[in-house]
């Protein structure tokens, strides 16, 4: 009941003024090699799952913005591997000085459910003999103002303000880290589109995210009791899209990442993440995509806290995942159009703690369906 209050407080309103409203629904069957991304000493935990999605765009045609997305895997034999999660937005776009620049002025809610299985114990997460699974359970609100200046012909500054509120479920009495936080950052980028063919973007991001409860910590991992936690990310990054031939595009992407907490720097680190995704689109509307994408998270200290279940770390990392994706039109159901899909998901990560080092390959395959 609480979810739905929020859902239609988020969508209320939006229904006056809109002519159009967009459905899909999607429908899979997949199977998952490692659901909990536990390392090779743990036994294989194989599975095969359902998939469920429902989108809901409303106002495509109007300045209002509605979304709601809904998201389900059921596992068959592994209910602990279950994962929902539920998205909602609700806002408003528009232009002024004449049209030459935009804005768009959002409110989304999510709100995430899936069981914790320890890395260190193949088992769901506990504490002294108490469950504490749902320990990344998690809501989120998310106000985001966007505006866009059209400098020169194709040239485009962005702008981004947001904010983050986040509450994550709480285990206070089995001494475990209240992880709810607040986060409020800002964006600039600039946009630059020299002909059809290529597109590029430079960006920096500056966040502040704020710990309510959680202690700050001294250079050897000691609490400090008058100080709470507070994190500032530091993001420059580009990207870029290049049209390689009609219907077919190559996609870059590059990010250095660098986080400072307030206490003895003993959560500062590094990330260094880079992708690239190559898309073609065939003349029978089918399409296909493959994409890598490397991520390299290191942390300043040399050693690493053991207890990261607690605090809601993860150590040094790095490793791929690489994804290959196949649709194409099938029928139509009335006026609406289906589409079969197939994609391959792979994941290889290795990391300075072997409990967080793992491999994982997903196989679905599916039909969408849009009203």
């Amino acid at each position: 009941m609480k979810n739905a209050c929020i859902y239609s407080t988020l969508l209320f309103g939006l229904s006056c003024g809109i002519q159009a409203a967009e459905i899909d629904l999607k429908t899979g069957i997949g199977h998952d090699s490692n659901p909990f991304r536990l390392t090779d000493s743990f036994p294989v935990n194989a599975d095969t799952y359902w998939h469920q999605a429902v989108r809901i765009d409303l106002g495509k045609d109007t300045s209002w913005i509605g979304q709601l997305n809904l998201r389900r895997n059921i596992y068959q034999e592994i209910d602990t591997a279950d994962h929902r999660s539920i998205d909602a937005r609700a806002g408003y776009k528009g232009t002024f000085s004449d049209g030459v620049h935009d804005y768009k002025l959002s409110l989304a809610y999510r709100d995430q459910d899936k069981s914790y299985v320890s890395r260190f114990s193949g088992l769901p997460y506990a504490v002294g003999g108490t469950s504490a699974s749902d320990r990344y359970d998690f809501s989120r609100w998310h106000p985001r103002a966007d505006v866009n200046f059209q400098i020169a012909k194709g040239q485009t500054l962005q702008v981004r303000l947001e904010h983050r509120d986040i509450d994550y479920e709480d285990y206070l009495d089995l001494g475990l880290t209240d992880l709810d936080y607040h986060q409020t950052g800002v964006r600039l980028g600039w946009k630059h589109r020299l002909n059809r063919e290529f597109r590029y973007e430079l960006f920096s991001d500056v966040q502040h995210r704020e710990y309510e409860n959680r202690l700050a910590k001294d250079d050897r991992g000691g609490n400090i009791s008058d100080k709470h936690s507070q994190y500032r990310y530091l993001t420059l990054g580009a990207k870029m899209r290049y049209r390689l031939a009609r219907q077919t595009y190559v996609y870059l992407g590059l990010e250095v990442i660098d986080r400072n907490d307030n206490g003895g720097g003993y959560y500062d680190t590094e990330t260094y993440r880079g992708s690239i995704r190559l898309r073609r689109i065939l003349p029978t509307k089918s399409e296909w995509s493959l994409s890598l994408r490397y991520s390299d998270l290191n942390y300043d200290r040399k050693d690493t806290n053991g207890d990261l279940e607690n605090d809601a770390e993860t150590p040094s990392t790095d490793g791929f995942s690489a994804v290959a994706r196949y649709t194409r039109p099938l029928f139509t159901l009335g006026d609406a159009p289906v589409e079969g899909y197939v994609q391959l998901n792979y994941d290889d990560y290795d990391a300075e703690i072997d409990a967080y080092a793992y491999d994982r390959t997903r196989f679905e395959s599916g039909l969408k369906v849009t009203f």
